[in-house]
């Protein structure tokens, strides 16, 4: 608001130098600042770590007429691209780089925004969410929206009770009250008597309603607590929609928060006003709407401003807490299922838990505190699979013996944030996940408070890393191969849900060079999926490799309708239900670099759509 209006005023200005008989009818709102300008202001910063490192490893340079553009080092588990001069907005040319040297050449395409666009298409999808955020200073998040604005059904007052009074009240001031006074010849007393029967009636309305009125602020919420082994506490992060009960001056104090910020998209926007019949340039500072959040010495204010009643205003933040206890156990994972153990050894108790683990989910059901459960007597599914598993049926809440005709609020607030902490989160990582959902905020929650209030809902979620063990003998599972996808078709491959956007995608993948790779194998999604019919719709029908040797692509697996879609390996050796390929048939497929190229198709090439890549595992020798 305040820089589109320094913007107006600047263009009346101008267009006033250049006419002053000409009369600017734009309109310009009165500041909220007051005396302070917008430099002012605190904003909300990104921290980012700065890394020292050497481009005398730098293993590929771009250079244009001699000119060394970039230079790539690798760093970490990616590379960095090191620029040989300034990413300015205006870009530069040549001619400019060499300033003396004589040369003159066309503008490079050095501009900040194409940098910036052309990394984000070579960085993993769930990076680029991130990167996105930032880049567009927007900590609002549309899917955590969808959770916190997802409200419980509120039950109205029955209107029975009420009705049944009101036929009393007209009963005994009309026909009963008449018939008593003038009976008793004292019919003035009716001025007295049928007020004091209004007042009487008036306050057994009021009590009878006291449970349907909401008096204090509430809060609806999404918190996701993840367990750092390292230092043992719970890193909380929550996002929070603050409801108040009235449009009144208030002010809220929360302690135990790291970090407290405001949504950017808050409604009403401070230059609305309660009074629509003052003028707005006639408006007092003390009549903007606005929210502010005041940072103190060991805690934070949030302080409303005539925002009107039951007005959502956001809110995400941080905090810590400590963890007593434990959830123990191990996870072991084949290409196709998951086993192994999960105790909860903790206080906490888990209304419904779930372990993942890439790309794989196994649903514990309740896990209460001092139990254990066995996963291999769970169901398990795909990530692919999941989102059939929670959008497009009742199989979580049959599972957990509550079946459900028609989803609860609660239900569906559970399913988004569960498919939400895998696909924004988890997905990116390894490792193995213990996924639990609590009844309420931990009491160390800034929040907590508020939380225990009428009206007040939410999802508060703890993840715990679990042992994973994917070594058996002197052979070791590499559960996906998309850990090593190489960057690029980010645009067209949704890596959470292994989504293709088109019929035909072709993926490289950089496996490390130090592995020994004895056998290739496709995962079994049928042997998991509840839904097959879902899956042989969705999956890749013909999957081919590129033959280093030949130059050409390999159809190697394809998807048998007569074995219920279940892939098959074309002229396979080993007879049907072989989804292999060992070291020696790899042999044309992989580089020396240990780079793999797979061309996935749908059923017709020709046709657009969306098609769903099956899980790729492989197995090594053991380190």
């Amino acid at each position: 608001y305040e820089t589109l209006r320094a913007s107006n005023l600047k263009y009346k200005e101008d267009l006033k130098k250049e006419d002053p008989q000409k009369d600017c009818n734009s309109y310009i709102g009165k500041s909220i600042l007051g005396t302070k300008i917008i430099s002012d202001l605190k904003f909300t910063t990104v921290e980012k770590t700065v890394s020292v490192f050497s481009i005398a490893n730098a293993t590929k340079k771009k250079e244009s007429n001699h000119l060394t553009i970039y230079e790539k080092v690798p760093y970490g588990e990616g590379n960095v691209l090191v620029f040989h001069f300034p990413l300015g907005m205006e870009g530069l040319t040549e001619e400019e780089i060499l300033v003396n040297e004589g040369v003159s050449g066309e503008l490079l395409n050095t501009f900040y925004l194409s940098v910036v666009s052309q990394v984000l298409e070579d960085i993993p999808i769930v990076v680029k969410n991130k990167v996105e955020v930032e880049q567009y200073a927007n900590t609002d998040n549309y899917r955590v929206q969808g959770i916190i604005n997802n409200s419980d059904s509120i039950e109205v007052p029955k209107v029975f009770p009420y009705t049944i009074l009101l036929v009393v009240y007209i009963i005994i001031i009309g026909p009963l009250l008449y018939f008593i006074l003038h009976k008793k010849k004292k019919n003035i007393l009716v001025w007295v008597l049928v007020p004091s029967f209004s007042i009487v009636f008036s306050c057994i309305v009021y009590v009878m309603g006291t449970n349907t009125r909401i008096t204090e602020p509430y809060i609806s919420y999404f918190s996701v607590e993840t367990y750092d082994p390292n230092t043992k506490t719970l890193e909380g992060k929550s996002n929070v929609n603050v409801y108040l009960s009235s449009n009144q001056k208030t002010e809220l104090s929360l302690f135990n928060a790291n970090e407290v910020i405001a949504g950017k998209y808050q409604y009403p926007t401070f230059y609305e006003v309660i009074d629509k019949e003052k003028p707005y340039d006639t408006l007092a500072d003390s009549d903007a709407v606005t929210t502010s959040v005041l940072k103190l010495k060991d805690s934070y204010s949030l302080m409303f401003d005539h925002i009107p009643a039951f007005t959502p205003q956001y809110f995400s933040l941080d905090y810590s807490r400590g963890f007593e206890g434990a959830v123990t156990g191990q996870v072991s994972v084949t290409e196709s299922s998951m086993s192994g153990s999960v105790s909860n050894e903790t206080s906490e108790n888990f209304e419904e838990a779930y372990v993942y683990c890439n790309g794989r989910v196994a649903l514990l059901g309740n896990l209460e505190s001092g139990e254990s459960v066995s996963i291999d007597e769970c169901s398990q599914e795909f990530s692919s699979s999941i989102y059939s598993m929670l959008y497009n049926s009742n199989s979580i809440s049959l599972e957990l013996g509550n079946p459900e005709t028609k989803l609860s609020p609660d239900r569906i607030r559970k399913n988004d944030a569960l498919s939400m902490v895998i696909e924004d989160g988890l997905y990116a990582k390894e490792g193995a996940f213990l996924i639990g959902f609590i009844d309420s905020l931990p009491k160390e929650h800034p929040f907590s408070a508020l939380s225990s209030n009428r009206a007040s809902y939410g999802v508060s979620m703890m993840v715990v890393p679990l042992k994973l063990n994917t070594t058996t003998g002197n052979e070791t599972l590499v559960p996906n191969l998309d850990r090593y996808l190489k960057t690029g078709g980010s645009n067209y491959y949704d890596s959470a849900l292994r989504y293709v956007y088109t019929n035909s995608i072709e993926l490289e993948y950089q496996l490390p060079k130090e592995d020994e790779i004895s056998k290739l194998v496709l995962a079994d999604v049928f042997q998991l999926s509840q839904d097959q019919n879902a899956n042989y719709t969705l999956m890749a029908k013909k999957i081919y490799f590129y033959n280093r040797t030949t130059s050409q692509y390999d159809l190697v697996f394809q998807s048998d309708l007569l074995q219920d879609g279940r892939y098959q390996k074309v002229n396979a050796d080993n007879g049907e239900g072989d989804v292999s390929l060992n070291a020696s048939e790899l042999k044309d497929y992989l580089s020396e670099n240990h780079e793999l190229t797979i061309k996935y198709e749908g059923e017709e090439v020709e046709m657009s759509g969306v098609l769903t890549i099956p899980v790729i595992s492989y197995i090594k020798k053991a380190n």
